[in-house]
């Protein structure tokens, strides 16, 4: 049954293979031969005439756009006093120890053997 398979994948392979060259011969024939002649066209006028362009008023000369803001009073913000932070001691205590990691039984090296 797999000979079968790679049978049909090879001559697929095969036709494959030989119809690019047939391809490949027919695309060299017609680059070789003259261009087909095209019939000529009407020519079709250019669709609406160009647009004028409108002139725009200098910014500097031209009515002011944006008003003026009118001077408003600075807010005030209330005082606020926050509490003192509390006192951290500066110094670990030496009774403070840290928890001891599991070992990892595979990662651990083998206990060494006592030689007599």
């Amino acid at each position: 049954m797999a000979s079968s398979k790679f049978l049909i994948i090879a001559l697929f392979m095969v036709a494959l293979a030989l119809s690019s060259v047939d391809a490949a011969r027919a695309a060299r024939h017609l680059l070789q031969t003259a261009p087909p002649s095209l019939p000529n066209f009407p020519v079709v006028p250019m669709g609406l005439p160009p647009m004028p362009i409108p002139t725009l008023p200098n910014p500097t000369t031209g009515p002011s756009i944006i008003p003026s803001l009118p001077n408003l009073p600075q807010p005030t913000l209330p005082r606020v006093t926050l509490p003192p932070l509390p006192s951290f001691p500066v110094n670990i205590p030496s009774g403070a120890t840290l928890p001891s990691l599991p070992s990892i039984p595979f990662l651990a090296p083998p206990p060494a053997t006592s030689s007599p």
